[in-house]
C-alpha cells in the first residue's frame, strides 16, 4: 500500500508540474503525447548516464554520503553532479528535438527542455521516494523539481536560438548556459551535501527553486510572444490587438518586440530572421523596412 502511495504521489507531483508548464504554450500547443514522449525518453536518456557519471565522480572525489566529507571533496563532487546532470539533460533534449517537426515556435524548445528536466526529476523521485518515503517526495516537489525545470529553461532558450536564428552549432550556443545551470545546480547540491542541516538545506533549496520559478515564468511569457502564429502587434499576455509597429501593448504594457522574427513594414507579416523578401507581399526586407528597426530606441 505504501509503495502504491509513493508511485501515485510521484505521478501526481510530476503531472502538476507538467500542467504548470503546458499552460504557457497556449498559442499553438504542442501535442501532449509528443511532450510526454520527450519527457519519458529524455528522463531515461539523461538519468542513466548521469547516474553512472555521478558514481565515477564520487569515487574520484572521495565524497562519502553517510559521513561529513571535507569541504574540498564535497564542493568538487557537487559541481561534478551539476555538470554531469545538466550536460546529460541538454544532450538528451538536443538529440530528441533536433529533427522534431512539432518544434515550430521558440517557446516549444523550452517546453521540451523542461519536459526532459521534469522527466529526470521524476526518475530521481522514484529512487529517493522508495528510499526515504512520502515526505521526501513532498519536499522534492517544491525544491528539486522546480530546480530541474528552471535550469532546463536556462539552456532551453539557446536551443530555440539555434532553431530560429539558423545557427549551426548547438555547442557554441549552449555551452555558457549549460555551465551556468551546472554551477547553480552544484551550489544547490553543496548546501545539501556539506552542511547536512535539514532546515538550512530546505531554506536554501526553496530560495533557489523560487528564483528559478520566477525566472522561468518571465522567460516563458516572453517566448510566448515570439510566435509566428499570431499577427504582429497581438499581445499574448492580454489578447489586445495593437498595431504592428507597437513595441509594447497599449492595454497591459507587455513587450511586443519580435527578437526571433522580422516584421514587414508593408503588411506586418512575421518572417523568419534570415528572409530578405516578404513572402506575403514581396517587399524587400532590410533595416529600413522593418517595424522593429524603425521603432527601436
Amino acid at each position: 500500500m505504501n509503495a502504491l502511495l509513493i508511485i501515485l504521489s510521484i505521478i501526481v507531483s510530476g503531472g502538476l508540474w507538467l500542467r504548470f508548464l503546458y499552460k504557457y504554450d497556449k498559442v499553438e500547443p504542442e501535442p501532449i503525447w509528443v511532450v510526454l514522449k520527450v519527457l519519458f525518453w529524455g528522463g531515461i536518456l539523461s538519468a542513466i548516464p548521469a547516474s553512472i557519471l555521478n558514481n565515477i565522480a564520487q569515487a574520484i572525489t572521495g565524497y562519502e554520503i553517510q559521513t561529513k566529507s571535507s569541504l574540498f571533496s564535497t564542493a568538487f563532487f557537487a559541481l561534478a553532479v551539476g555538470i554531469n546532470e545538466e550536460v546529460c539533460k541538454a544532450f538528451a533534449t538536443v538529440y530528441l528535438t533536433k529533427k522534431l517537426m512539432e518544434l515550430d515556435e521558440p517557446i516549444d524548445a523550452v517546453i521540451y527542455s523542461t519536459a526532459v528536466g521534469l522527466g529526470f526529476a521524476v526518475i530521481e523521485n522514484f529512487e529517493y521516494g522508495f528510499q526515504y518515503g512520502l515526505l521526501n517526495i513532498g519536499l522534492r516537489t517544491i525544491t528539486a523539481i522546480p530546480l530541474h525545470i528552471g535550469l532546463a529553461v536556462l539552456w532551453g532558450v539557446p536551443i530555440a536560438r539555434v532553431r530560429f536564428f539558423m545557427k549551426l552549432s548547438y555547442f557554441e550556443e549552449m555551452r555558457g548556459a549549460v555551465f551556468l545551470a551546472a554551477l547553480i545546480h552544484g551550489i544547490y547540491d553543496f548546501f545539501v551535501f556539506y552542511f547536512q542541516i535539514p532546515l538550512l538545506s530546505l531554506v536554501t533549496s526553496l530560495a533557489i527553486a523560487y528564483l528559478l520559478v520566477q525566472y522561468s515564468d518571465k522567460k516563458l511569457k516572453y517566448l510566448l510572444g515570439q510566435t509566428p502564429f499570431l499577427s504582429a502587434g497581438t499581445c499574448t499576455n492580454c489578447g489586445y490587438e495593437n498595431t504592428p509597429e507597437d513595441k509594447t501593448c497599449k492595454k497591459c504594457g507587455f513587450n511586443l518586440t519580435q527578437d526571433f522574427f522580422l516584421v514587414c513594414s508593408n503588411c506586418g507579416t512575421k518572417l523568419p530572421i534570415h528572409y530578405t523578401i516578404c513572402s506575403f507581399c514581396g517587399t524587400s526586407v532590410n533595416t529600413k523596412s522593418l517595424f522593429q528597426e524603425k521603432t527601436r530606441d
